[in-house]
Formats: C-alpha cells, sequence, structure tokens
C-alpha cells in the first residue's frame, strides 16, 4: 500500500483469490439525512430508499470518501476516507459473481479485508472467519464515528442485505 500523509485518514482494503472473479467492496457513508452512500464500482442494492449508489465516490465534498483502486476481476480494491461524517460507516464485500459462484464459493474465496488510519494497520479480517451461514455479501467492519472521533468494530459476518 502506498504511504499516506495524513495519519486520520482512513483507508479500506480488499484483496482475493481465483476462486471468485469478481468481488466488490463497498463503503457504506452515513450522510446527514440518516441515509448512506454506497461508494463502489457497482451498486449493493438498488431502488433503495436507505441506500444510494455514489459510484467511485468524491474527495473534496460529500461522501468524503472514494475509490482509490479497483481492478477489475481478482482484486484487489481499496477506498480512502478524507473526512469523516457523524455516523456509522458500514465496510462490506459483496460476491458480484453471484450467477455462476455460489455463496460457498465466496466463503472459500480467501478474501481478507483491511482497514488502516493513515499507515497504521488497524484490523484484519477474514472471510474464512466469518460467523453466520455464508450468503453473497460479507459484512466486515463498522466504524463509529461521532465529532471526528471513531470507534471500530470488527462485523466479520454474513448478512443477507446491508
Amino acid at each position: 500500500m502506498p504511504t499516506i500523509k495524513d495519519p486520520k485518514r482512513f483507508r479500506f482494503a480488499l484483496q482475493y483469490g481465483t476462486r471468485v472473479p469478481d468481488i466488490s467492496a463497498h463503503v457504506l457513508v452515513p450522510m446527514v439525512n440518516g441515509s448512506l452512500v454506497d461508494v463502489s464500482s457497482s451498486a449493493l442494492i438498488h431502488h433503495s430508499t436507505k441506500i444510494h449508489f455514489g459510484g467511485p465516490g468524491a474527495q473534496a465534498v460529500l461522501p468524503y470518501t472514494t475509490q482509490t483502486f479497483h481492478a477489475k476481476h481478482f482484486g484487489p480494491e481499496s477506498y480512502s476516507i478524507y473526512r469523516v461524517n457523524d455516523g456509522v460507516y458500514r465496510f462490506l464485500a459483496a460476491n458480484d459473481a453471484k450467477n455462476f459462484r455460489t455463496s460457498n464459493d465466496f466463503y472459500e474465496s480467501d478474501a481478507r479485508a483491511f482497514l488502516y488510519q493513515g499507515n497504521q494497520l488497524l484490523e484484519t479480517a477474514s472471510i474464512a472467519t466469518a460467523s453466520g451461514n455464508p450468503t453473497n455479501v460479507w459484512d466486515v467492519f463498522s466504524l463509529s464515528c461521532e465529532k471526528a472521533v471513531c470507534s471500530l468494530d470488527t462485523t466479520n459476518q454474513f448478512v443477507k442485505s446491508p
């Protein structure tokens, strides 16, 4: 990972092997009105009143989160949060190859997620240790922030929807 000059910036990274060729990382960014913006290369869910697809995001304006690297297949992907909003951020990964790869293939994908603040690794999670029955969505971390003070929770579980 490249070094980061800002020690407060959060960075989420996802890497995976070849068992599932297309896994997408998602950062759900809390907004003032209680909705979430999904920063990712593909929408996690469509037509939701709570979650809005934000594409690759934006650095200098809301959501202050961008996709910083995305390989088309076989990962890795990384995202940066340049300024935190009050609320709960969610970091997820989804099996985008679900039309021809099962949730068990996703579970066996060797996917790993990393959360950094600045250049310091805060937490690592492996899909192989995720709790619950395998689904096509892996809820990895949540980051609760208030007035730029954040606390991390490693959720590391399979969910049906965010």
